[in-house]
């Protein structure tokens, strides 16, 4: 198509300049301008972008967006049709000027993530995006950066803002993303054959750019829906005005009785408004009268007060009295009090001191007893010195020779039989070091074998859980291991070593499920035995029959030769198994052919350099195809690496039979190696027990005897040294002590200072005594004074309580009077308060009133009763019929002011109607008119028939709608159009020809989208509906234009206003793009002659 379009344009200076735009590897954009070539070419010049209509888009710069890592478009002023085969990211475009511009993603019909649309592996990508101001205005450049964590960035001119302001920019420079009419994505194609009628009005009104037609119809609605409810409410008045007008006039004929009632009533009322006032005046005599009465007696009770104080002096004077007496006779209470306590002071010291005396006696008494005591020890040691001196020095010092020479010979015969059994010992000692030698690796081995069958248990235990199945053959294959003819290994999990952790999850990753729990055998025999013993589904025993020495082949090559391409090594390296298990599981997993990459970056080299299919690194697996019909279309698909389910075990988890024998082998010649030297050890220790018993125990005893014989003798004459050295220090002790003579005359000299001091205490205690005779005396003489105090006090208080009680009446009589008074005040007030409240403050109006009526309380009473009876005569069956007539009085009054002015509003409101309609319908109908005659044209030209209809609903205006009829065969009626009558090639027709209807009336928006609107028509229809288009979108005054699909159809017109951007993506574009000369192009253009005359692969 690039070809064939380049060799149909014509030169310009926008389409020389519009060179394609360099792009990442992954793909490019190119664009060119088409004219007609007239006299051989001319310029065109640039300066008509500066004065691009408001809106339109100049210029869309994507980074790491959908499929793009970056790109730049420049798009033409009206016609632009984005070509490109599917997949290589035409619609990327379409996706970056919604989002770009704050279109929600929902209006896309795709992902409804904003991070969706960074491209993979990036973590973030951007949108920039230039839009036009209008003739001398400088444009506006929209910036959106999206992360992603679903955030975005928002720059308007290159300040910070935030995403309303990018909407308000949108709306006022007529950006319609929500409008079918004006911007219809891939995914929402078939959407606009869905659009009711009524929404296409709205969708129709919007898309012409003036949002004049649309606010009129929308405020049209809402008017026309205010009304609905006035108008309700109006009627609903006039229905309750005549309601309530009918319900007074039936009964006013008892309204005017209850009246003539309500009348008399009310003179018995005001009558009876003067009753408080006469009780108020009875209240005020009396409370006059209470008062008069209360001052006389707080006059009576000021006299008695006088006459009490005057009796309350001398029994003050007496009360003063008694408390200096009271004073003295604390004071004499204290000196009582001091002498008794120096009488107790001084008798404690006189006992005391006597008690010391007696002590002082006792202690000389004992001295003369310790004295004679002393003496006699002293001769007691003279006796035992002199008698063991005796003793010792006739008493042998040392044992005699023949004892000792005995003693010799027995420790001689001791050693000897000592020595015998030392070299028993010392042989015992070297057999526990060879037992301990061998006791260490055995419980290695023990260890090895014990870490072998757990982890061979934990692995079968993890099949077991996806293949419950298996558990039975191999517990039938471990019970019939030895009448295999070849040995039989699995399953294949249990045989392979994974050292490393990353490598186990990898290799079971990539190897087959069913793998890890199949069995190989090297015998047939031995495999159709064990599958026919265990009738178990999915069993897979594999049986190899060649030679597994063999070297492993490597197709693509062996890793050292990558390594310089960051390649370590291959998957079947990783691990550690017997030869056939390796062979086997390269056979059917093909690790051999798997690589392992020090980094992702490495990847993508290592796929073009190399033949190498399939590469692991840390964290995922990449697997590279290659298309079966293109060579050069290559995809790669990366799986994250997940963790091990099967190879829980690290470590070493061989659990080779081989070596699982050759451990237990060598545990069994280890434990017969120990038993030999525990038999030996048993024959020494009975040599050793026969030695102890038969020769060294007798030797022992014997020696023992001889050796306590020397030792008592030795004993002996020291323990008389000893006693005797002991008792000559005692004796030597008690001759240098004090003599007890000297101390019991200084004894003595202390004895005679205590009977002075008990006689001084003695003297003491009498003079005591004596000072308190002498306070008991004075005390006695105060109390008889105190007494004769008492006796005049009593005398006194029983007048002064007679003055009390006179004063106490006359204080309960003044304060029962000031009682009445102060009740007879608040009756009074009450009265006066109540009269107030009945009839308010006296006027000289009432006050007149009042003189006309009797003065005489049950007189003016009579006559208000009797006024109360002839109005209970009058008989009103119902008694709120007055306040019902009235209140429906006032609701009448009401209403009727509220319905005039609703009547009014209604009148405004329909005629604020009837002029928005006078201005907006009769240009609704000329659009549809307009829109129905391109329409019409535009199917005649393409020989069918189509017309638009503006269904109308008089007051009804949310119902007003726009129908699309269409007929594609000469024998059908005019259909109306929808999603489920015509064909899709059909639809697709009449959207793009409503469209192109469209096209001349969209003078507002700033730019229209429609992709791959051309998909499902025949030949015949797309050409004349491409001409159409190229003519209707081409036009001065009509709105930026993109058109997106991945064909055109050959030989297609074009016009100077047509822009055509290539979408190319490959691994070579860029290299072609680097290549390119657009002015080499048209030189070879020009050489070629006129347009179509030569060979499009010559001219590129």
């Amino acid at each position: 198509l690039c070809e064939r379009s380049m060799a149909s344009a014509r030169s310009s200076k926008h389409a020389r300049d519009a060179a394609l735009a360099s792009l990442l590897p992954g793909g490019g954009v190119g664009s060119s301008k088409r004219a007609r070539l007239e006299g051989g070419g001319g310029d065109a010049g640039l300066d008509e972008r500066s004065s691009a209509r408001k809106g339109t888009v100049l210029r869309v710069e994507m980074r790491n967006f959908m499929t793009y890592a970056h790109v730049v478009v420049e798009p033409g002023l009206r016609l632009n049709l984005i070509l490109g085969p599917n997949g290589t990211g035409k619609s990327s475009l379409v996706c970056a000027l919604c989002v770009g511009l704050a279109g929600h993603t929902k209006l896309l019909g795709r992902a409804d993530k904003i991070s969706d649309y960074v491209k993979r592996g990036e973590e973030f990508g951007s949108v920039k995006i230039t839009l036009a101001s209008g003739e001398g205005e400088a444009p506006v450049t929209v910036f959106r950066k999206i992360k992603r964590d679903n955030s975005s960035e928002w720059k308007v001119n290159g300040s910070p803002c935030s995403k309303e302001k990018v909407e308000k920019l949108t709306k006022e420079y007529a950006v319609q993303l929500d409008n079918l009419c004006a911007f219809l994505p891939q995914d929402r194609v078939v959407m606009f054959a869905h659009l009711k009628p009524v929404e296409l009005l709205v969708e129709t009104q919007k898309a012409i750019g003036d949002t004049t037609l649309y606010d009129s119809h929308q405020n049209l609605i809402q008017l026309r829906d205010g009304l609905r409810g006035l108008e309700t409410k109006v009627e609903k008045h006039a229905n309750l005005l005549d309601t309530k007008k009918e319900q007074n006039k039936s009964v006013e004929r008892d309204v005017t009785k209850f009246k003539e009632r309500e009348e008399l009533r009310a003179s018995a009322a005001k009558m009876a408004t003067k009753l408080p006032w006469l009780k108020y005046e009875e209240a005020k005599a009396e409370y006059i009268e209470t008062k008069d009465k209360a001052k006389q007696g707080k006059e009576a009770l000021k006299a008695q007060k006088a006459a009490l104080d005057k009796a309350q002096e001398p029994v003050k004077a007496l009360e003063d009295d008694k408390v200096e007496g009271k004073k003295k006779l604390q004071k004499i209470d204290k000196d009582a009090a001091k002498a008794a306590h120096d009488i107790t002071t001084f008798t404690d010291k006189v006992n005391s001191l006597a008690a010391k005396h007696d002590q002082q006696m006792s202690t000389i008494e004992s001295l003369h007893d310790q004295w004679a005591q002393s003496e006699k020890e002293k001769n007691d040691l003279r006796e035992k010195i002199a008698k063991i001196e005796a003793e010792y020095a006739t008493a042998p010092k040392e044992a005699p020779p023949e004892l000792l020479a005995q003693r010799d010979e027995l420790h001689d015969k001791y050693k000897k039989a000592d020595l015998e059994q030392r070299e028993i010992q010392h042989k015992e000692y070297e057999l526990i070091e060879r037992s301990e030698g061998i006791r260490k690796p055995l419980e290695s081995i023990k260890d090895k074998l014990k870490k072998l069958t757990s982890v061979r248990s934990a692995r079968l235990n993890a099949l077991y859980a996806k293949q419950p199945q298996l558990r039975q053959v191999v517990d039938w294959i471990e019970a019939n291991r030895a009448t295999f003819k070849k040995r039989v290994y699995g399953p294949i999990l249990c045989e392979v070593d994974v050292p490393n952790s990353q490598h186990a999850k990898m290799l079971e990753q990539h190897a087959p499920g069913f793998l890890w729990g199949s069995f190989v055998t090297t015998d047939e025999e031995d495999r159709n035995r064990i599958i026919s013993a265990n009738n178990v589904q999915k069993l897979s025993v594999l049986n190899y029959m060649d030679d597994p020495t063999k070297e492993i082949q490597y197709r693509s090559g062996k890793a050292a030769n990558f390594a310089h391409l960051g390649v370590t090594n291959t998957l079947d390296a990783v691990f550690e198994a017997a030869p056939i298990i390796k062979h086997v599981l390269c056979d059917h997993a093909r690790l051999n052919d798997t690589y392992l990459v020090k980094s992702n970056d490495d990847v993508e080299r290592i796929f073009k350099e190399t033949n190498i299919n399939v590469l692991w690194t840390n964290d995922s697996q990449h697997m590279q195809h290659k298309s079966r019909y293109n060579k050069n279309a290559v995809s790669i698909r990366v799986v994250p690496l997940r963790p091990c389910r099967l190879f829980q075990t690290q470590g070493n988890a061989s659990t080779n039979k081989a070596e699982k024998d050759a451990l237990t082998s060598q545990m069994q010649k280890h434990e017969q190696e120990l038993q030999k030297l525990e038999k030996e050890r048993e024959t020494l220790q009975s040599k050793q027990t026969k030695i102890e018993s038969e020769r060294i125990k007798p030797l022992s005893d014997a020696k023992n005897k001889i050796a306590k014989e020397i030792s008592d003798i030795n004993k002996r004459a020291v323990k008389m040294k000893v006693a005797l050295d002991r008792w000559r220090e005692e004796l030597s002790q008690l001759e240098k002590a004090e003599p007890l003579n000297v101390r019991m005359s200084k004894e003595r000299k202390m004895l005679d200072n205590l009977l002075a001091s008990r006689v001084k205490a003695v003297t003491s205690v009498t003079e005591a005594i004596q000072r308190r005779r002498e306070v008991m005396h004075k005390e006695c003489m105060l109390r008889l004074e105190l007494a004769e105090l008492e006796v005049r006090e009593d005398a006194l208080k029983t007048e002064l309580a007679e003055y009390q009680k006179e004063y106490n009446d006359a204080t309960q009589l003044s304060e029962q009077l000031n009682q009445i008074m102060v009740i007879a005040r608040q009756k009074l007030a009450d009265t006066k308060a109540t009269a107030e409240q009945e009839t308010g403050s006296i006027t000289p109006e009432l006050e007149e009133y009042f003189s006309t009526l009797s003065a005489n309380y049950d007189e003016l009473e009579a006559q208000v009763q009797a006024a109360r009876e002839r109005a209970d005569r009058i008989l009103c069956p119902n008694p709120n019929i007055l306040d019902d007539y009235n209140r429906r009085c006032a609701e009448i009054s009401q209403l009727e002011k509220t319905l005039h002015g609703d009547r009014e509003e209604l009148a405004t409101g329909q005629a604020k109607i009837d002029s928005e309609k006078e201005a907006w319908l009769p240009r609704l109908r000329e659009l549809v008119s307009n829109v129905n005659s391109g329409f019409g044209q535009a199917f005649a030209s393409i020989g069918c028939a189509g017309e638009v209809r503006l269904v109308e609903a008089g007051e009804e205006y949310d119902r007003y709608s726009i129908e699309i009829r269409v007929k594609f065969r000469d024998e059908e009626e005019l259909q109306v159009l929808c999603a489920t009558r015509q064909s899709g090639g059909e639809r697709s027709v009449s959207t793009i020809l409503y469209l192109l209807a469209l096209t001349s009336l969209t003078n507002g928006l700033g730019f229209r989208v429609c992709d791959e609107i051309n998909q499902g028509m025949d030949p015949n229809n797309e050409r004349k509906v491409f001409g159409l288009l190229v003519q209707s979108m081409t036009r001065p005054g009509t709105p930026q234009s993109f058109l997106l699909t991945p064909k055109l159809l050959p030989d297609l017109e074009y016009t100077d206003e047509v822009t055509v951007l290539n979408i190319f993506n490959g691994p070579y574009v860029k290299q072609v793009a680097d290549g390119w000369s657009q002015e080499a192009f048209w030189r070879r253009r020009a050489m070629t002659g006129a347009a179509g005359a030569a060979d499009p692969i010559a001219v590129l």
